[in-house]
Parts: C-alpha cells; sequence; structure tokens
C-alpha cells in the first residue's frame, strides 16, 4: 500500500525477517527464526502482510556441525509454507534443499557493472548535498563492500572539498582507507590508478596514511565505516586506547568472556551471553560513546544474533545491518601513535634493564621481570608517557631526560636501593590495606605476590571490611560482575580482593581489568584489588601482555608475613651473615627435612658386592637414628645437631678454595633454586638448606670414616652396664677427636660417595686398623729378634700409638671389650682381602678357639705374622668356594 506501484499495492507488505548464516548456527536457531515469522501472521488475520525470511550466508550454514539446515525440508514444502523465503549463498546447496526454492545465480560484476554501481552511488550522495558542481568520476575499481565505501568515501570528500586540486589526494586517501589492509592493496590500485589516468608522476609523490590519521579522522566523522585494527599482541590496542583517551573522554571497551560457563565446548559463546553482550553494544551504539570491542572473535562469527536485533520490523527506526561485517582493516602501527622523544628514552632504559640482568649466562634467569615483576618493553614506554603527562614535560625539551648512563653509576644504583628499601621497610599487604581503608576514596590497585593462591590470607581473619574472591570458583562473567556489584551496594566491605593464579588463569587477566573498569563508580569508598599470585621458576613463561597502566602496583614477597633482608645481609655476600639473620638455630621438622635431603645425596659403596642389597637398609637405620623421638635416640640427635651447628659456625668460607663465596650470586645462578622454589621465600630456604646440606654431609662423611655411626649402634646394643660404660668413653673420646679436625674447604657437593664397611663394633677402627698395618711393616724389619721380644716391641708400640689412646689398656684388660676389639680387626681385614664366602664369626672362632692363648697371642696374627694369616684366609675362602661349586 505504500509503494507508488499500483500492482505492489494490491499485494501484501513485505516483512523481511534477517538471518545471517554462520557455522556455529543450530537448528534452534533456525527454528525461532520461524518463530518471528508465525508472530506477524498472528498478529495479522488478514491477507495484509507477508514475513519474507532472508537467509544470508546459508552456505556457510550448511558447514556447521550441527547440520542446522535439516529443518528447512518441511518448513519449505510449498503446500505447508506461509512465508516468503530468500536465501543467499556463494556456492550451491545440497540438491534436497535446492529442489524446494526457484534457484537464480548472479554472475561476479564486470566492469560495466561496477561503472553503474558508482554511477548510482554517487548520484545519490550528490543529489543529497548542496553541491551543484560536477564530480569527475575518474576512478575504476573492483571489489564489492570496500569498493561501495570508496565509492561514498571519494564522493563525499569531493562534496566537502573547496579545491578541486585535491581530487587525487582524495582518491589516495580513500584507497589506502579501504583496501589498505593486511594485505595491502592500496599500493597495487594507486598505481593501477595513476597509470589509467596518465599521472605516473603522482606515484612519487605518495604520502601513506598514518594509524593516528585513520583514527582521527574516524572518531570526526559520523559517516564512517567502523575500523578492525588489527594487532600482533593485546598491548598494542592499549596505544590505540590511550590514544584515543587523548582526542575523547568518552570511550568503552567490552572483552569477551573467558569464563567457562559462557562458551559451548569451549570455543564458541552460548547464545545467553551473546544477547547479554548485545544489549551491552546497542546500549553503547544508542550513545556518543566510542565502543571498543576486543577478543570478541566468537561474537562476530554469530551474525544472527545481530542482524535478528539490529533488524527493521515495523515502524522500528531504520539502523544499518552490516554492524560487524563491513569494515575498514588496519595494522596497528605503534610508533605512529608514539612521539620520537617517548621511544627514544624507552629504548635507552630497555638497555639500562638488559643490563641488569645480564651477568648470569642463563636465557631463562634471571630476567627483567624478576627484577620488575610487571615488566615489558609496553609497559616501559606507557610509563615514560605517564611520566611526561604527570610531570607536564614539553616533548620538545628532552635534553635531560634522554640519557640513563648515570644509571649505570654505583652511587645510582646505590640510591635506587636506598628508595627499594626506604619504600619497602614499613610495605606489608595489612599496612597497604589499613593504609586504603583508612581513605575516602579507594583506587584500583594491582598486588603481585609469591603467596600462593591456596593460602589463606591471615588478614582477613575477622576483617569484615575485606573480602576475596578467586577468579577460579567463578563460571561466568555474569556472576563476577553481579559480585562487584554487590560489593559496591555492601555496607560492610569496602575493599574487594579478587585473586588470581597468573600462571594458569591468565586468560581472565584482560576481561577481569576491563569490567573493573566498567563497573567502578567514580567517587566511592569501596575498591577493588587484583592479587596475581606468582611462582618464582615459572617467571620466564608469563606470556600475559595486559597493561595496567595508571594502576598503582605493588610486589608484595609475602602477604602473611612481613620481611626483608637488612641492608647489611644484601650487600655482604658471606653465608655467615645469612645465616645469623635467619637465625642458625634448627628446629626438630627443620632437622628432619635436612637429614632426608641429605641422603638423597649419599651413595654408599661397599667392597663385597653381596652385601650391596644391605645398604638401603642401613640408610633407613641411619636416618631413623636421627629424626626418630625417642629417649634412646634423643641424645645422639642433639649431639649431631649440635656438632653441625658448630660447624656452620666455624666452619673458614674465606679461603681461596671455597665455593661459598657469595650467596647473592648463588641465588640468582643456582640451577635447582631457579628451577624449583616459587617464592623468594623458599629459594633462601632451599640456599641455606643447600649450606647446610654440605656441612652435614661433610660431618656425614668424618662419621662414617670414623665408624662412628655403627659403634653408636652397637653401644645401644649393649645390655652389660659395665661393658656399656667403658664403650661409651671410648665412643665419645673419639668423637671428640674425630670432631677436632674437620675440612679447611667449603667445598659443593651435589652427591657424596662414602666407602663404608658393615658391622664396626668400635670408633676409629679403621685408623686403628691403618696403625697395626704400620706396626706389622716395623716388626718385618726386626725379624731377627727373638719371638718374645718382638712380641712385646709390637705391644708396646700398640699401647703407644693406639687410636684410642689410653683406653686401649681398658681394652687389653678386659676380655669383652677385648672381643669387641678383635672383631673389628677381622671385619677389617676380610673387607681389605675382599673374602665375602667367611663369616667374621667363623674366622674369630678359628683363631681364638684355643681358651689357654693370651691378648698377646690373639694380636701377634696382627702384628708379626699379618702375612701367614692373609695366606690362611685365602686358602679358607678358596675352599669354601670349592665346597661351594661341589654343592
Amino acid at each position: 500500500k505504500r509503494s507508488n506501484d499500483k500492482l505492489f499495492q494490491t499485494l501484501p507488505e513485505l516483512i523481511p525477517i534477517s538471518y545471517q548464516g554462520s557455522k556455529n548456527c543450530t537448528s534452534q536457531n533456525i527454528m525461532k527464526l520461524f518463530e518471528r515469522a508465525d508472530k506477524y501472521l498472528n498478529i495479522e488475520t488478514n491477507n495484509s502482510i507477508l514475513p519474507v525470511i532472508v537467509f544470508d550466508e546459508i552456505g556457510l550454514a550448511e558447514l556447521s556441525s550441527h547440520n542446522p539446515l535439516k529443518v528447512l525440508h518441511e518448513k519449505l514444502e510449498i503446500e505447508t509454507c506461509q512465508y516468503g523465503f530468500v536465501g543467499l549463498s556463494n556456492w550451491q546447496l545440497d540438491a534436497a534443499k535446492m529442489n524446494r526454492v526457484l534457484y537464480l545465480a548472479c554472475t561476479d560484476p564486470d566492469v560495466n557493472d561496477l561503472q553503474l554501481t558508482a554511477e548510482i552511488i554517487s548520484s545519490s550522495l550528490v543529489s543529497n548535498s548542496n553541491r551543484t558542481d560536477s564530480i569527475a568520476s575518474s576512478v575504476n575499481y573492483f571489489g564489492l563492500r570496500d569498493f561501495y565505501s570508496l565509492i561514498k568515501g571519494v564522493v563525499n570528500d569531493l562534496i566537502h572539498s573547496t579545491n578541486y586540486d585535491e581530487s587525487n589526494s582524495i582518491v589516495q586517501r580513500q584507497i589506502e582507507i579501504n583496501f589498505g589492509d593486511i594485505f595491502d592493496g592500496s599500493k597495487f590500485l594507486w598505481q593501477r590508478f595513476c597509470q589509467y589516468t596518465n599521472q605516473e608522476y603522482l606515484l612519487e609523490k605518495e604520502t601513506p596514511l598514518k594509524l593516528d590519521q585513520i583514527i582521527d579522522r574516524s572518531l570526526s566523522l559520523g559517516n564512517s565505516r567502523y575500523l578492525m585494527l588489527i594487532g600482533d599482541s593485546e598491548s598494542a590496542f592499549d596505544y590505540v586506547e590511550r590514544y584515543i583517551n587523548r582526542k575523547q573522554q568518552s570511550i568503552r571497551t567490552l572483552i569477551g568472556s573467558s569464563l567457562i560457563d559462557d562458551l559451548v565446548g569451549g570455543t564458541t559463546y552460548n547464545e545467553q551471553y551473546n544477547r547479554r553482550v548485545l544489549m551491552d553494544i546497542i546500549l553503547h551504539a544508542e550513545t556518543s560513546v566510542t565502543l571498543i570491542m576486543r577478543r570478541m572473535d566468537n561474537i562476530y562469527a554469530n551474525h544472527d544474533l545481530f542482524n535478528q536485533n539490529f533488524d527493521i520490523s515495523g515502524d522500528l527506526p531504520e539502523c544499518d545491518p552490516p554492524f560487524l561485517s563491513r569494515f575498514e582493516k588496519h595494522l596497528i602501527d605503534i610508533e605512529s601513535l608514539i612521539h620520537p622523544c617517548h621511544l627514544t628514552i624507552t629504548s635507552n632504559l630497555l638497555q639500562w634493564i638488559d643490563k641488569l640482568v645480564s651477568f648470569s649466562s642463563s636465557k631463562k634467569f634471571p630476567q627483567a621481570k624478576h627484577l620488575f615483576v610487571d615488566y615489558s618493553p609496553d609497559y616501559i614506554c606507557h610509563l615514560v608517557m605517564d611520566a611526561f603527562e604527570d610531570l607536564q614535560i614539553s616533548e620538545n625539551d628532552i635534553d635531560n631526560y634522554t640519557d640513563t648512563s648515570k644509571f649505570n653509576d654505583d652511587n645510582s644504583v646505590q640510591l635506587l636501593i636506598e628508595q627499594y628499601y626506604n619504600i619497602h621497610n614499613q610495605l606489608s599487604f595489612s599496612h597497604l590495606i589499613d593504609h586504603a581503608l583508612s581513605q575516602s576514596n579507594i583506587s584500583n590497585q594491582v598486588i603481585y605476590t609469591y603467596t600462593q593462591i591456596y593460602e589463606k590470607l591471615e588478614y582477613l581473619d575477622n576483617n569484615d571490611s575485606v573480602v576475596e574472591i578467586k577468579i577460579g570458583n567463578l563460571k561466568s562473567e555474569f556472576e563476577l560482575r553481579q559480585r562487584i556489584n554487590e560489593h559496591y551496594r555492601s555496607c560492610t566491605a569496602h575493599l574487594l580482593l579478587i585473586r588470581v593464579d597468573y600462571h594458569h588463569q591468565d586468560k581472565h587477566i584482560l576481561l577481569l581489568k576491563y569490567l573493573i573498569l566498567n563497573e567502578r563508580r567514580q567517587t566511592s569508598d569501596h575498591g577493588i584489588w587484583l592479587v596475581f599470585h606468582l611462582e618464582r621458576h615459572l617467571m620466564h613463561e608469563m606470556r600475559s601482555d595486559v597493561l595496567f597502566n595508571r594502576w598503582p602496583s605493588v610486589m608484595i614477597d609475602n602477604l602473611n608475613q612481613h620481611r626483608i633482608l637488612p641492608w647489611n645481609v644484601l650487600f655482604s655476600p658471606s653465608y655467615h651473615h645469612l645465616l645469623l639473620h635467619t637465625n642458625l638455630s634448627l628446629s626438630h621438622t627443620d632437622f628432619c627435612e635436612l637429614i632426608i635431603q641429605c641422603f638423597k645425596r649419599v651413595r654408599y659403596t661397599v667392597v663385597c658386592r653381596n652385601k650391596e642389597n644391605l645398604i638401603n637398609d642401613r640408610c633407613g637405620s641411619i636416618i631413623n637414628l636421627l629424626i626418630a623421638k625417642n629417649i634412646d635416640t634423643e641424645s645422639f640427635q642433639s649431639l649431631i645437631k649440635n656438632r653441625l651447628l658448630e660447624l656452620i659456625r666455624t666452619v673458614d668460607l674465606t679461603c681461596l678454595h671455597s665455593e661459598f663465596t657469595d650467596w647473592r650470586f648463588d641465588f640468582l645462578t643456582n640451577a635447582t633454586i631457579i628451577g624449583s622454589c616459587r617464592s623468594i621465600d623458599d629459594a633462601l630456604k632451599i640456599l641455606i638448606l643447600r649450606f647446610y646440606c654440605n656441612c652435614f654431609l661433610m660431618l656425614l662423611s668424618q662419621m662414617e670414616t670414623s665408624s662412628l655411626i655403627d659403634s653408636y649402634l652397637c653401644l645401644m646394643s649393649v645390655k652389660n652396664e659395665n661393658i656399656y660404660e667403658n664403650l661409651k668413653s671410648i665412643w665419645y673420646d673419639s668423637l671428640k677427636l674425630t670432631f677436632e679436625k674437620h675440612e679447611e674447604t667449603m667445598k659443593i657437593i651435589d652427591t657424596i660417595e662414602i666407602p663404608i664397611i658393615f658391622d664396626l663394633h668400635l670408633p676409629r677402627a679403621r685408623f686403628e686398623h691403618e696403625n697395626i698395618d704400620r706396626i706389622s711393616e716395623m716388626c718385618k724389619q726386626y725379624n731377627d729378634l727373638p719371638h718374645d721380644k718382638l712380641l712385646y716391641f709390637a705391644m708396646e708400640k700398640l699401647r703407644n700409638t693406639c687410636v684410642y689412646g689410653k683406653n686401649i689398656e681398658r681394652i687389653l684388660e678386659n676380655s669383652e671389650l677385648f672381643e669387641h676389639y678383635f672383631y673389628d680387626r677381622l671385619v677389617l681385614v676380610l673387607d681389605e682381602l675382599q673374602i665375602d664366602h667367611l663369616s667374621v664369626l667363623f674366622v674369630q672362632s678359628l683363631l681364638t678357639s684355643n681358651p689357654n692363648l693370651t691378648i698377646e697371642d690373639k694380636l701377634k696374627h696382627f702384628l708379626i705374622y699379618y702375612d701367614e694369616l692373609i695366606e690362611l684366609l685365602n686358602l679358607f675362602d678358596i675352599g669354601f668356594r670349592l665346597i661351594e661349586e661341589a654343592k
């Protein structure tokens, strides 16, 4: 009825219902499309209207994994179809669908078609303008959407131009605007234009547009296309936002959700989320706000949702449908948005930071992020620009700001460290919160910490003013936004902490940043802080490039404890200074952990291979002896622990051969600390534990060489009180003698190999064996002496040189003590000869079975007749082997 044509006035009014097909659409989406058409039929019972479904890109819908087009079979049957249906596709569909519609093929436009289109667009624009003079049509292009926009842009610029000589520059500018995308077709088209118009000289005068000019033009014109800016990192868009903010204050950024309940299969946004985002877009599109959308790839794919809501129905005002599909596409050229002086200063600062971390040969540690937790080249550049703005420094007056060489001066470095200490000495998490709560306006802030996300924040106990949420516990953007708004309405809580595992939940950071910014009340005593939980050994893997410039940020190693190394400790390379600061005393738990870690580095070796299976049992027995809490072991543990602490205090680390020269260098370069420590506290703990381990392994090596552990186990098994007291006296005397001497150098011990001999009864048995060997060699020089005199000589030498000192008299006078002494001699001889078929008890019985033998008679086998003893034992060993083989 609204048509000027009488025939059309007799026909029903067509109500277009548009739908944009995509690879993500489903059968339910298409069914809802037909339900919308049914609603029009239900409203108008007569035949005055006819709903027409316009299904754009129906070919893409056919590629959907949900197979949505199967519902068309029933809906497009002639007998039941009550609507008009138009499907647009770039390729043919399958026969079952093609047979239900009239198929019309549209050929590609030729030159004449494009020329006609350009003339129609031009005449339409000219007729709506006040310009009456003719506009020369001198362009010849291909392409459709970009081509249409090119013609519109050229004609509009010519309409508003006062100088006809600008026509060529207008054409060049519009070519670059509409074809200067990621493939940069503008150069080709401009060259063809110059050739076609016989103006090749214009190629030399080519002045390409910069990104800032393109943005300025887009912001100033109300009829330009939407911009699609393509960047290689998230931080690239921060430069764009900063630039736009300088031009106009009204800017809004929407970020696509990364939370699990907003996605279907982890790749596509669900319909409920799509509609919520769409309502936000509509809300801001109707205002003067510059709207920036990021990380909305899945939203872009769901064109059907946008078309449904932006479509024209009945008397609704017209709205341009190609809201998302028709963009000007441009690569983000960061340098065009930054003043050259800012780039120069940024470059100098980056070089200085590189020098700070260049002392280590490791590529992964330390990195700049270990020194400046939020470091990135882009962040440094933003800091420079912020400084120029805040200090109102002119870009033309930068001579005093471009020289960073003074940073390398020792005094300047010292000053920086002093400033750090002045700030951080009193900077605890609790102090920071208390200060914020005392303010009338709490600003957003970022807290970086090595406190792990699973750890409880002690400050929150009995404190209703601060609440926390963990991003991992939230499932949707709606839930997150709801929690933020609830916080701003709260009467008790004034600070909301949102805790994020930086290394495993970094995909949510961009969403969090802008959601907090968008929901923030500008003047409010309620604030939101982001708490990023870091792990020191994963800092080199940090991939997030989300910038928080203009957000106060601070690194607090431990949120529950305020600890900072004193100035004098930091500037001293001495391990002793570090250990004194950390308190040398070892709790029982620390001591147990030390013992377990040390024994992981110990490798025991034995001469007789059939005893290798006893090593693990022995290690278990020693560990139990050192860490078990009972009356029998308590004194031994205390003794070893005290000796260890004494060794730590007195070991000489200043000698030239010591490998523990600078704890700071080890802290930054040790591979174990780099690869395993989550925090500074953990790293210091491992560094100190490593030093303690080296001291204990030195001590353990001494004790094993002196057979102090085996002899102590033997002592604990003695039931006779008199023998126990005598053995105890010998053991403590040997212990004192052993500990009087220690290694003069302190070496880094990754693993230590300790040769052991099982089942020695007395301490320092090996040294006594070496002493007897020396006496035996001396006796060989006096073979011409009578037997009695030679034996007397040997016994006197033994009494004078014995490692047990005066205790040798006790041993020789007490038969039970002597049995332990003699037993050790046999153990060491058999080990030396590598005889594993003869038991010690058998050999002892063989040599001492005669009850009339004296102590001297028993010892003469070792002192005078040692060679004969060796031959005898070898014969018995061979005999046992032959017997076993015969069996």
